[in-house]
């Protein structure tokens, strides 16, 4: 019995982890990223569904996607081609936004009316953690915001890391 439970544990703390650690975070990537996701006012949501990294797999707007054009389409996930004409975005400009999310490392995208939310980790019955740009308005590190997409509608801003730029946590 014991010997089963060691194997398990041994496996078990050796796979890989599902999301990013907030230390992962790429503000120059980010920066990237922002600045084509503004021009992209009908992406609302992305996220990540491949969490062991290697088939490139996306959530954008509620529908799963790929970012290559190796893959057949299937009913429920298909390519960032298909996607990009549904929602009316040019699909290279889909292509290299879902490019520059993923060197980011964090594990989604949320816009909210005044600011870009990126939770980095976000699990059951504790505090979601992640980065925060803000669009319009002042803010400062104590500042609490309201946020829909965020259990309990509410975050704060914990730590300032540039102009625009701050970690947050959820109330």
């Amino acid at each position: 019995m014991f010997l089963i439970l060691a194997v398990f544990l041994s496996c078990k703390t050796s796979s890989p982890k599902l999301f990013y650690g907030l230390d992962e975070f790429r503000l120059s990537e980010a920066e990237i990223f922002v600045s084509g996701i503004q021009k992209q006012p009908k992406i609302v949501e992305i996220s990540i569904v491949d969490t062991r990294r290697d088939k490139n797999e996306f959530r954008v707007n509620g529908q799963a996607v790929f970012n290559d054009t190796i893959q057949i389409d299937q009913p429920n996930a298909y390519s960032y081609r298909k996607r990009a004409k549904e929602i009316a975005v040019d699909e290279n400009e889909l292509h290299q936004i879902l490019k520059n999310f993923d060197a980011m490392k964090v594990s989604e995208f949320k816009r909210e009316s005044r600011f870009y939310l990126f939770p980095v980790q976000n699990y059951a019955m504790s505090p979601q953690l992640g980065y925060l740009f803000l669009l319009e308005g002042n803010a400062k590190v104590g500042d609490t915001l309201e946020a829909k997409s965020v259990i309990g509608d509410k975050i704060v801003l914990k730590k300032a890391l540039q102009e625009n730029w701050f970690e947050y946590t959820s109330l």
